[in-house]
C-alpha cells in the first residue's frame, strides 16, 4: 500500500503526465497530419481509389487506409489513431494503468528514465509516418499493453479487452510477410491467459485451443475483408519479394567474386558483371537494379533459373554470400554511414497520377521541412541506429532471464521473443538500409524496457 505522501506524489505525477500527454498528442497530430507519405504509401491510397492492387506489397495496408476513409482523410485518421495508440500505450505502461499509488512509489531515477524512453524522438517522428511497418509496430505494441493488463487481472469485466487484444493479434500477421513471427508468441500468451482461468486441465486445454482457433478464424476473416476491399494481384507478393532478395544476393555474390559467379554461369556477359561490380552497394538493391545491363539480365532469368542460380551461388560461393549478407545487415543496423540509408520520411511524394487520384498534393511544406531537418540531424546519432535498440533488446533479454518471474513476465518474454524473431528474419532478407524495416523490433524493445523499469519488482523468496 502507498503511504499518503506517496499517493499525493503519484496523483501529482499522474495529473502532470495526463496534461503533458494530451498536449503532446495534439502537437504531434498537428505537426504530422495528414501524414508523411512515400511512394509506396501513395500507391496504397491509390489502390483504395481503384479498389485493386497495383503494387507488390500486401493489400492490408491499403485496405486499412480505405476503411479509415481513404485518401487524405484515411491518412490523417491513421496518424491520429497511431499517435493515440502509441502515446496511450506508453502512458498506461508508465503509470501502470493510471495507478497513482504505484506511480508515487516509483523511485525518481526510474520515473525519469522511463519518461526518457517514452519521449524518444524516434516515436515522436514515426507516429506520423503512414507505412506498413509503423502499423505493424503499433498493433504489436497495443496488443502487448493489453496482454500486460490481462496478465495482472482477467475477470468477467475484462472480456472486452480480450476481444480488442484478439482483434489486434488477428490483424497483425497481415501487416507484413514476417509479422507472423511477432504475432505467434503473443497468440500463445492470450490463449494461456484465458485457459488458466478455467478449472481443471481438460477445460484449460479446450479453452486455449478455442482461443487459437478464434484468432485463426479472425485472421482469415480480416484477410478476406482486405481482399474484398482491395483485389490482390494474381502473383503472390511473397514470391515477388523472394525474387528480389535472390536477385540482390546474386548481384552481391557476383560483384565480390573474382570470376563473376554465379551470374556468369547463368549467361551474364563481362559488361553485365562489370556493371554489378561498379554499382553494387550493401546499402540497397536499387543502385544496381536500375542499371539496364543488370536489370535486363535479372529479368531475363525465369523463376526456376533464378532459384537455381541463387542456390548454386550460396552453395559454391558461400563466403561471398555471407560477406554480402553481413555487409547488408551491418548497413541496416547502422554500423556504417547512414548517407545512403532511409532514416525516416517526411513530406508527400508519389507517382503523379496516384497523387492526383488519391486527392493529395505532392509537397514539402514547412512542417515537413522541419521534420526533415530533425531527422537528418538525428540520422548519425544512436536514436536512428538499429544497433542501439538491439543493445536495449539484449539488456531486456538478460534482465528477463535473471528475474524469471514478476509482473507481466510471460507477456514480456513473448514480446521479446517476437522482437528477436522479427530481427532474425531480416538477416537473410534485407535489401535496403531503411530504418523503417526494423522499427517494430525497436518499438517492442523500448516498450518491454519501459515495463521492466516501472513494474513492481518480483518478491524475493526467503530460504
Amino acid at each position: 500500500m502507498a503511504t499518503p505522501e506517496e499517493l499525493t506524489r503519484g496523483r501529482r505525477r499522474l495529473a502532470l503526465l495526463g496534461a503533458a500527454w494530451g498536449v503532446l498528442a495534439l502537437l504531434l497530430v498537428a505537426m504530422h497530419s495528414p501524414g508523411q507519405m512515400s511512394l509506396d504509401t501513395v500507391v496504397a491510397l491509390y489502390e483504395g481509389v481503384i479498389n485493386r492492387a497495383v503494387g507488390w506489397g500486401p493489400p492490408f495496408m491499403a485496405s486499412v487506409l480505405e476503411w479509415l476513409g481513404g485518401g487524405v482523410v484515411g491518412a490523417a485518421v491513421f496518424v491520429a489513431l497511431n499517435t493515440a495508440l502509441v502515446l496511450g500505450g506508453f502512458f498506461l505502461v508508465l503509470t501502470r494503468g493510471a495507478d497513482a499509488g504505484h506511480l508515487g512509489r516509483l523511485p525518481a531515477w526510474r520515473f525519469w528514465l522511463a519518461l526518457l524512453l517514452c519521449l524518444n524522438p524516434l516515436f515522436l517522428l514515426y507516429v506520423g509516418i503512414v507505412w506498413k511497418d509503423v502499423l505493424l509496430a503499433t498493433l504489436a505494441m497495443s496488443a502487448v499493453v493489453g496482454l500486460w493488463a490481462l496478465e495482472r487481472r482477467l475477470d468477467a469485466r475484462r472480456w472486452w479487452l480480450v476481444a480488442l487484444v484478439g482483434l489486434a493479434l488477428a490483424a497483425l500477421p497481415w501487416a507484413r510477410q514476417q509479422a507472423f513471427l511477432v504475432s505467434l508468441p503473443l497468440w500463445v500468451v492470450l490463449a494461456w491467459l484465458v485457459a488458466r482461468k478455467q478449472a481443471g486441465r481438460p477445460r484449460r486445454i479446450v479453452a486455449g485451443l478455442v482461443v487459437l482457433l478464434v484468432l485463426a478464424l479472425g485472421q482469415r476473416g480480416i484477410g478476406a475483408a482486405a481482399d474484398a476491399t482491395i483485389t490482390p494481384l494474381p502473383e503472390s507478393p511473397t514470391s515477388t519479394g523472394l525474387s528480389i532478395i535472390m536477385a540482390y544476393d546474386i548481384i552481391g555474390m557476383s560483384a565480390s567474386s573474382a570470376d563473376g559467379e554465379p551470374a556468369r554461369s547463368a549467361g551474364a556477359g563481362e559488361a553485365t558483371i562489370e556493371a554489378m561490380r561498379r554499382t553494387y552497394s550493401p546499402e540497397r538493391v536499387d543502385t544496381s537494379w536500375h542499371v539496364p545491363e543488370v536489370s535486363s539480365f535479372i529479368n531475363g532469368l525465369g523463376q526456376d533459373e533464378l532459384r537455381t542460380t541463387w542456390w548454386r551461388g550460396v552453395r559454391e560461393r558461400t563466403s561471398e554470400y555471407l560477406g554480402h549478407r553481413g555487409d547488408a545487415l551491418a548497413s541496416l543496423l547502422g554500423f556504417r554511414s547512414m548517407e545512403g540509408c532511409v532514416a525516416g520520411y517526411w513530406g508527400v511524394a508519389g507517382i503523379p497520377e496516384h497523387v492526383l487520384h488519391a486527392g493529395l498534393i505532392e509537397e514539402m511544406d514547412p512542417r515537413d521541412r522541419l521534420i526533415g531537418r530533425i531527422t537528418t540531424q538525428l540520422r548519425d546519432t544512436p536514436v536512428l541506429r538499429h544497433w542501439t535498440y538491439l543493445v536495449v533488446l539484449a539488456v531486456v533479454t538478460f534482465v528477463l532471464l535473471r528475474r524469471r518471474g514478476g509482473e507481466g513476465a510471460t507477456t514480456s518474454a513473448a514480446a521479446t521473443l517476437g522482437a528477436w524473431l522479427y530481427f532474425a528474419s531480416y538477416v537473410p532478407t534485407t535489401i535496403a538500409c531503411d530504418f523503417r524495416y526494423l522499427y517494430p523490433t525497436a518499438a517492442l524493445a523500448c516498450l518491454v524496457a519501459l515495463h521492466l523499469l516501472v513494474a513492481p519488482r518480483p518478491a524475493k523468496v526467503s530460504t
